[in-house]
């Protein structure tokens, strides 16, 4: 059984924080992923691996979040502003950290570069005040940037092993660019179910590691290889708001 925090009476969540100490806050997005997959697809990827997540460590799920920044200027995306995020991640941290849980997992399933540099540094600042955090998109700890795509194959795959019922390939544009298709990564037409699940079995059992064998050491230094990952993109839009960096990313898409 899951627990979750907005079910739960406060003997119930004293006993948690006793007996495992582990929250866990997924992250969602309203954001637009082309015409095959729905807005919400982040969320709902985040969702349900926060729960399996939840299972495994007996850790208390959060309900998600949907409040990202810098999602992809199309005319029906939803963002708040970075600073906005920033001060709800923070928050959320500090009130997690205060009540007495030891360990926080921030499942995010929107991958914007500023988005997740925003994680990173929130989750090393509260690390060196004595909160164990991890935070990453579900795939993202295995460290295989090609399964961080963007309504692609793999994504959509995804989505194929959780929701079929909300993916419709038959609406895939041509040609597969971000402004015309959504896609940023591998065609989805190659999504296969099967594939995905096998990979967020690995994903998974990473998390589960991390959790049980905490490394704050080896969770920092995580971060820095994940912010080496994107360091192109920094460099080129380091000068810019995350919010104008977003902008001028898309503008030079086709």
């Amino acid at each position: 059984m899951i627990r979750r925090y907005g079910e739960m009476k406060p003997d119930q969540v004293q006993r948690a924080i006793q007996e495992a100490g582990v929250a866990i806050l997924p992250i969602g997005a309203l954001d637009w992923h082309g015409d095959h997959l729905p807005y919400g697809v982040d969320g709902i990827l985040a969702e349900s691996f926060a729960e399996r997540l939840a299972e495994r460590v007996n850790g208390v799920l959060l309900p998600t979040l949907y409040a990202p920044m810098t999602t992809l200027p199309e005319a029906h995306s939803l963002c708040v502003r970075s600073e906005t995020f920033r001060g709800l991640v923070f928050d959320h941290l500090n009130s997690l950290k205060s009540i007495g849980f030891r360990t926080v997992c921030i499942v995010t399933g929107h991958y914007a570069q500023g988005h997740l540099v925003e994680l990173y540094e929130a989750a090393t600042a509260f690390i060196g005040a004595e909160l164990y955090v991890i935070a990453a998109a579900p795939l993202e700890v295995l460290e295989e940037d090609s399964l961080l795509d963007h309504a692609g194959k793999w994504e959509t795959a995804q989505m194929l092993a959780l929701r079929p019922d909300l993916v419709d390939l038959t609406r895939v544009r041509e040609p597969l660019t971000p402004k015309n298709s959504g896609v940023l990564g591998d065609d989805p037409r190659c999504a296969n179910a099967e594939e995905a699940r096998k990979v967020i079995e690995q994903a998974l059992d990473l998390w589960v590691n991390w959790i049980e064998q905490p490394d704050r050491r080896s969770i920092e230094r995580f971060y820095v290889r994940r912010i080496k990952a994107i360091q192109d993109y920094l460099e080129e839009y380091a000068a810019l708001s995350w919010e104008q960096a977003v902008r001028e990313w898309w503008d030079k898409r086709d």
